[in-house]
């Protein structure tokens, strides 16, 4: 069996509820061995010992981080107090310790020169995993780790999409989907130009599965942009004209996400069953890319080949 990649989760026990939801997601990772305590430490076993030898063990340390954490003297500083130790004998430039951030508390001061991701609100957590998971595909690879192909979803993902059994969208590939090149790149430059908020944009095209032309939209939602897509009626009718004008249709939506080329909250929610809709996910290098339409009732979707040439 291949070696998996082995996360320490460093954590403050009143995140427990948190923290122990991220472990569950880590788990889905075929490539990944993540280590929590209350899983890993049995009855009348040395928890520092454990903790130590855990620590030693680990190719990537999560660093949870929250006000209480951080404020709060017990296991978590004496865990990061091993983690800093053990830091010191990695080569410089070592991916290693990755900080996430629970809530909006104030980085420490050891901690501070190195990148950090919010694991919150609620609604940034798929984006924050995400964010993760390329990091630690990145560690995976340094020590010659498999991971998976850039095209192939991450678990969180499949999983994601198989909250409802009856959302399949990799139920068929009997369609192909195809695009100029030109036209595919400057889908990518617009996904690019908007990173790492999410872009957005028309297909348009005089079948419905040959996409010929883009009109490139901004996103709508200034809010919750890098999470978040939102077309608005105007940006609607405006297409509409321009592809009259072009003697092309409106076939389709594409986005871009900071993550994989899952089917995001907005696309299920306001999916029609007459569009296909393109997904750049921009989490690997070079960046995934997916064709889904949802079917005639709702109740599940297709994934089609994408042909780019």
């Amino acid at each position: 069996m291949p070696k998996p990649l082995r996360v320490f989760l460093c954590h403050s026990s009143n995140d427990k509820p948190i923290v122990r939801e991220l472990y569950l997601q880590l788990r889905r990772e075929d490539w990944i061995d993540p280590w929590l305590d209350e899983e890993e430490i049995f009855p009348g076993m040395d928890w520092d010992l454990e903790i130590e030898k855990a620590v030693e063990a680990a190719d990537a340390i999560l660093v949870c981080l929250s006000k209480g954490s951080i404020t709060k003297e017990g296991y978590v500083q004496r865990e990061l107090r091993i983690v800093l130790d053990y830091a010191k004998y990695k080569p410089e430039g070592t991916l290693y310790i990755f900080p996430v951030r629970l809530d909006a508390s104030e980085m420490p001061r050891r901690l501070r020169h190195l990148q950090y991701t919010d694991y919150f609100p609620t609604d940034n957590r798929d984006w924050a995993y995400g964010r993760l998971l390329v990091s630690l595909r990145n560690r995976a690879k340094a020590l010659g780790i498999v991971t998976g192909t850039a095209e192939e979803p991450r678990r969180a993902d499949r999983n994601h999409l198989s909250d409802d059994e009856t959302i399949r969208p990799f139920l068929a590939r009997k369609q192909v989907v195809t695009m100029p090149r030109q036209v595919y790149d400057q889908i990518l430059d617009h996904a690019q130009g908007n990173f790492p908020n999410m872009a957005v944009g028309y297909l348009l095209g005089k079948e419905e599965n040959n996409v010929t032309a883009i009109i490139p939209l901004s996103n709508a939602n200034k809010t919750s942009s890098r999470t978040k897509f939102r077309v608005t009626p105007e940006d609607y009718l405006q297409a509409e004209l321009v592809a009259d004008r072009d003697g092309l249709s409106l076939i389709g939506l594409f986005y871009s996400q900071d993550a994989g080329a899952g089917i995001s909250e907005t696309t299920r929610e306001w999916a029609q069953p007459f569009f296909i809709y393109l997904v750049i996910g921009l989490a690997t290098h070079p960046p995934s890319r997916r064709v889904y339409r949802l079917t005639e009732d709702r109740k599940s979707w297709i994934e089609y080949e994408l042909s780019v040439g």
